[in-house]
């Protein structure tokens, strides 16, 4: 009996330790946490590699991306997912938070991943494919497009049914989608989590395939390290919004057409090409719309003939609503539209900055001049000879040569100049009224 007791103890024994040692190790792993909330664009890839690398470096059992994306670039897509291929840690596409979208770019992103998870109330899909100037591509060029990408979705889905690999098929060509629970039936992703700790939780112990190598999962108990983006990442991120866009845009315009109007400042030169040349990098990342764009230089050109016109009003108003317009549909489709309200705002705030300059620029051609020998018209002076119609007067603390204009004028007599020829002053008699019973 002792014996036995022996033998019962020494094997609790050794199961606790090798559930201690399980334990230790589960506490001592890592997971790296990436969240892209956004549009995917260039900027994104980068943050992507980066965040890759530190976990490789950091020996991660894996690395978490949270999505939530309305789509974005084919290209920086399919960069991303050539990256994701090349990652030595095991990568985790999770669909978060609640209520988010894996949209075009994000439906192959989630598919890219080695695991794919979606967070309850979340959707995916629509990945149909549009020209970079937001339109629908030709018959060519969409053929060429959608082949390529029903191609791209078919590799990241080999491992998956044949109702999810038609699924992912339908999103290119029919810009169908789904929600988590469609998804997961259709079994286009791996499981629905209602957080981080949840998806760690139900992901570990699985086993993926990274590089042809089966890994299996530890994450139960890991050690979460997000990685964050850098300032100049974040900064990136904030331009490529449409609103921001737009504001580059209204900066731009009026800036330059300031430096049109007072040359020589610099100021207003200055601001505006850095403004436009900020806009060039949205431009570049985002999908422009042509008609919107032949709209707002339809706008700038109609603001410099203004400028240049001595009748103002017309013009300024074709101006604004040709930059309402064209700013609203500018970036249309895009990811995420144009606030009509912030555009609205702007050309209101342009039409008040028009009508200041304009009132301003009425006062100064309605002022005497206050400099120059222009600035002596209409002023009283002094007749120190006879003028006959010949002789000179004195105004401003200075003696002039002068002439008559009305007749001969007695030395003391007070005259007003009329004009100013050279050095010669024209002048005539202040006239006198007198009152008679």
């Amino acid at each position: 009996m002792l014996k036995r007791l022996c033998w019962f103890s020494l094997a609790l024994a050794i199961i606790a330790l090798a559930a201690g040692r399980e334990a230790h190790a589960q506490a001592a792993s890592r997971v790296t946490v990436a969240s892209v909330d956004g549009p995917i664009v260039a900027v994104v890839a980068d943050y992507l590699d980066r965040a890759i690398k530190v976990a490789e470096q950091d020996g991660s059992s894996a690395l978490v991306l949270e999505l939530n994306t309305p789509g974005g670039d084919v290209n920086t897509t399919l960069r991303i997912i050539q990256r994701f291929g090349a990652s030595r840690v095991p990568i985790i596409v999770y669909v978060a938070p609640r209520r988010g979208e894996a949209f075009s770019a994000g439906t192959l992103i989630t598919l890219g991943g080695h695991l794919a998870a979606m967070s309850p109330e979340t959707k995916i899909g629509a990945a149909k494919p549009i020209s970079g100037s937001g339109e629908n591509l030709d018959s060519d060029s969409r053929d060429k497009a959608v082949s390529a990408l029903r191609a791209t979705v078919r590799t990241l889905t080999r491992n998956r049914s044949a109702q999810a690999i038609d699924w992912a098929e339908k999103t290119i060509t029919e810009a169908v989608a789904a929600t988590e629970e469609e998804a997961l039936k259709l079994g286009a992703i791996d499981l629905i989590a209602t957080d981080l700790n949840d998806l760690l939780a139900k992901v570990d112990g699985r086993t993926v395939a990274v590089n042809g190598a089966e890994v299996v999962l530890h994450t139960k108990l890991a050690e979460i390290r997000p990685v964050d983006l850098t300032l100049g990442e974040s900064l990136l991120l904030i331009l490529v919004s449409p609103n921001v866009a737009a504001i580059l845009l209204f900066i731009a315009i009026n800036g330059l057409l300031i430096e049109w109007q007072a040359p020589g400042v610099g100021v207003g030169g200055i601001i505006g090409a850095i403004a436009f040349i900020l806009f060039l990098y949205a431009a570049g990342t985002l999908p422009v719309n042509l008609t919107g764009l032949v709209f707002v230089g339809l706008a700038a050109v109609l603001f410099i003939f203004d400028l240049t016109s001595t009748q103002h009003g017309v013009l300024t108003a074709g101006g604004i609503a040709s930059f309402v317009i064209g700013a609203l549909i500018l970036f249309e489709p895009s990811y995420i539209p144009v606030s009509f309200g912030l555009v609205a705002g702007m050309g209101l705030t342009m039409g008040g900055l028009f009508a200041f300059g304009f009132r301003k620029a009425y006062q100064a051609r309605r002022l005497k001049p206050a400099t120059g020998t222009q600035s002596l018209i209409g002023r009283v002076a002094l007749a120190r000879t006879d003028l006959t119609p010949d002789g000179h007067v004195f105004v401003e603390g200075e003696r002039w040569e002068a002439i008559s204009e009305s007749g001969p004028v007695s030395a003391g007599e007070k005259i007003v100049i009329t004009a100013v020829d050279g050095l010669r002053l024209r002048v005539k008699k202040i006239q006198r009224i007198e009152i008679t019973d």
